[in-house]
């Protein structure tokens, strides 16, 4: 990104067990980041923002998933304006295996407009199988552990959003 940023980082996740091991991790290697998590899965349901009385009535009609009246309202409330804000250093977790990450991280993408921001994509990342630590797979975000995040020095990854993420979260999802 060229010029040191001294904007206090802000990491942006779309699963809570992501923010939990993400939250445990930095404790560990002493870092005073913030993580912002969507509680929330937009792999499922209307994704138009602008319309979240919508979203909660398709949870309760074809799921029949009975949410406290507003409280999906209020969770992209809480979320939206903190995974934005220009006044962080915004880093997004994502993986390209893991449909929550991907489609969260692209409908994070498509909003961010021209704002400076980065991305953690550990799409090309193997962990050892919890059954057979010999063998080597890939992860959701809410399945790694935080000593993996400390061994596997995963902070390091983060570059910049390309104009090509931000461009296919636009064509995927409206932005509202």
């Amino acid at each position: 990104m060229g010029d040191v940023d001294d904007r206090p980082i802000r990491h942006v996740v779309f699963n809570p067990s992501a923010r939990a091991s993400l939250v445990e991790a930095l404790k560990s290697l002493g870092r005073p980041d913030e993580v912002v998590a969507l509680f929330d899965d937009l792999r499922c349901g209307p994704l138009d923002l602008g319309d979240l009385p919508a979203r909660e009535r398709w949870f309760d009609e074809v799921l029949g998933v009975d949410y406290e009246r507003g409280l999906i309202g209020q969770r992209h409330t809480d979320f939206w304006p903190k995974a934005l804000a220009p006044d962080r250093r915004l880093i997004a977790w994502t993986t390209r295996h893991g449909a929550q990450d991907w489609i969260g991280f692209l409908f994070w993408a498509a909003r961010l407009s021209e704002a400076l921001a980065e991305v953690i994509d550990i799409s090309d990342v193997l962990f050892p199988d919890w059954r057979d630590p010999t063998s080597l797979r890939r992860r959701p975000v809410a399945r790694i552990a935080p000593y993996q995040i400390v061994e596997q020095r995963l902070i390091e990854l983060a570059r910049p959003v390309t104009a090509k993420e931000r461009a296919e979260g636009g064509t995927r999802f409206r932005a509202s």
